[in-house]
């Protein structure tokens, strides 16, 4: 079951993403594999921004979260 997100509530998804993908005390590949996952989630909603494209939810089950509380 999907619904359909705005881009702020994607954009709060994607910097709390951001921010668990990179606790402190990484290593080097964690790092680079780290900062590759961030890079394309960033690219992803750049090219959903301007396209105007509503994304499919499940396609990116831990990228979007949704609240149980939020009627839509």
């Amino acid at each position: 079951m999907s619904r359909k997100i705005g881009f702020d509530e994607a954009w709060k998804s994607f910097y709390s993403s951001y921010r668990s993908e990179f606790p402190p005390g990484m290593n080097t590949k964690q790092l680079v594999i780290g900062g590759f996952k961030t890079v394309l989630k960033l690219l992803f909603l750049i090219s959903w921004r301007n396209s105007g494209i509503e994304p499919m939810a499940n396609a990116f089950p831990d990228y979007f979260v949704f609240r149980e509380d939020d009627p839509n």
